[in-house]
């Protein structure tokens, strides 16, 4: 490092200026069909700024949405599909199941 110059704090050097961080909660898995066939559900919902300042609430919406799929619903959507909110997830039409075979759920951050 040339001489006079300080190095810069950790908490900066992590934060790069302008850089959205954008979150994402992503849900996937497979189930059992009510005509025993399997399938395959994949979506994600964009987690708002303010959510994610917000743990306890990020937290409580992602619940309601494990818990409706380990009741057996499954929202009707394309695989990969990005719902705005969470809001929006739960407007979607919910379609029923027979069984939750396998899910995993989570929070992603990304850029």
């Amino acid at each position: 490092m040339p001489k006079g110059y300080r190095p810069v704090p950790k908490r900066l050097r992590r934060m790069r200026i302008g850089a959205t961080h954008r979150w994402l909660a992503r849900f996937y898995g497979i189930y059992e069909s009510t005509t025993a066939k399997l399938g395959r559900f994949s979506f994600q919902v964009y987690v708002s700024p303010k959510l994610s300042q917000n743990r306890s609430a990020l937290a409580h919406n992602i619940r309601m949405a494990v818990e409706a799929l380990r009741e057996g619903y499954v929202p009707e959507h394309e695989q990969g599909e990005a719902f705005h909110s969470f809001r929006d997830l739960m407007l979607a039409r919910w379609f029923r199941v027979r069984r939750l075979r396998d899910y995993e759920a989570g929070v992603v951050y990304g850029r």
